[in-house]
């Protein structure tokens, strides 16, 4: 179920007794700042799509096979069709996109 604000803007999804951002985190474009920074894991959520494409998208980004920009286009075309967001990674709201 998706809730909105009452601007009527996506906020919400509740996923049985989750409720969860109604926009999908994406650090994909941080990625290469935070491995600098010594961090050397990084966690994919499972989402309704295929996630062994999403893995492989992002080990392609990882490994430099593909930029940031061309694992974002191909993540796009996941089929999810739900917003970006990474505000929180730059301290601003965390439903935000930062392009970088």
């Amino acid at each position: 179920m998706l809730l909105k604000t009452l601007e009527g803007q996506d906020f919400l999804c509740v996923n049985g007794v989750q409720t969860l951002s109604y926009t999908c985190l994406n650090l994909m474009q941080e990625m290469a700042d935070m491995t600098a920074m010594g961090i050397g894991y990084f966690r994919l959520s499972p989402q309704n799509c295929d996630m062994v494409a999403v893995s492989r998208c992002y080990y392609d980004v990882l490994s430099g096979r593909l930029s940031t920009e061309e694992g974002r286009a191909r993540l796009s075309e996941s089929g999810q069709n739900i917003p970006f967001s990474n505000g929180f990674y730059y301290n601003k709201e965390g439903y935000l996109w930062n392009h970088g």
